[in-house]
Order: structure tokens, then sequence, then C-alpha cells
């Protein structure tokens, strides 16, 4: 088995909000209304970790009972990790590490819009389902602000597997 070496460069595709259905970014957001991110990645291998950077968007559209005009709110996202493996056994690849993450969210109405800016510990597996070919999934708590037009609320989630923890890495 063909693992991830230093010097390697590796495309992610990060699975946001398909497990629990968690939405607008890391956690649960009243103001997104159903808006479900999902990020698209590059990992970089080096000697002693790992430097994985992603950027994200979401969309989401809703016409309410009762009315004719629809409702759009949307939001970009980027994150950035730096992740330290250990102790690798066979197909399975166990890592630690840290991530700072920020997202914008522009939901309808009037001034609604919402800025998180998160960071917090990971701690995640990544198995091999061949040679350079890898899926992870992995629990991060995440605290940071939640700034919006009327408060800012410092707000810690922890997330678990799916909920966008969940990736298929190519390494080349």
């Amino acid at each position: 088995m063909v693992r991830a070496a230093p010097g390697n460069w590796g495309m992610t595709f990060i699975f946001g909000g398909l497990g629990p259905l968690s939405v607008a970014g890391h956690g649960d957001q009243p103001l997104a209304d159903g808006l479900m991110f999902t990020e698209i990645g590059v990992r970089r291998v080096f000697k002693r970790f790992v430097l994985p950077f992603s950027f994200g968007a979401g969309i989401t559209h809703r016409t309410r009972e009762g009315t004719t005009r629809p409702e759009i709110s949307a939001g970009v996202s980027g994150s950035i990790a730096v992740l330290k493996g250990f102790r690798v056994w066979r197909r399975i690849a166990p890592y630690t590490g840290a991530f700072l993450h920020v997202h914008y969210i522009d939901a309808p109405g009037p001034d609604n819009w919402l800025v998180n800016l998160s960071v917090g510990p990971i701690l995640g597996i990544e198995y091999y389902l061949a040679d350079r070919v890898s899926l992870y999934g992995q629990g991060v708590f995440a605290i940071g602000p939640d700034i919006t037009r009327q408060s800012v609320q410092v707000v810690a989630r922890a997330m678990m597997a799916a909920g966008g923890q969940l990736g298929l890495t190519f390494y080349f």
C-alpha cells in the first residue's frame, strides 16, 4: 500500500453537511435556513506534518408557502489546518492537529448576514482505499465568534464524522 509521502500534493473533496445535515459551515446556523457547504481543497505533505487548505460555497433556494417570491441564502467558506500523523498501521493513519475556519453567509432580508471565525483541535483517521487514495473522517471542536449586524456571540461546537468532516483525497 502506497501512502502519502513528503513532497506529495493531495486533492481533497470534503462532503459537507451530508451526515447529520449540518448547515452553514461549522455547526447549524439559524440564519442559514438549510444552507449546506461543500468544500474542495488541497493538501501538501511535508516530512513532519500535512498542511490542508480548502474553500467552499453553498446556496439554497426556497419559496415559502403562501408566497411567490423565492428566498435565496448563499455563503462562502475557507479553512486551513496543520495535521500531525502518528503510529501508522497498514492502511490506517491516525492524526491530530489544529485548524482555522472562516465563513460568510448572506441570508434573505435586509442586512441579514453572518461572519464566523473558528479555531480548534482536530482528531481524525485517514484510511487508504488504494495506492495514494484515502478516505478520512475527523472530529473537530470549533470555538469562535459569530458576527452579525445585531450582535457578536462566541460559540463553541463539536462536530464528528460526516457533517463537513468526511473527505476523499487523491495524492499525486
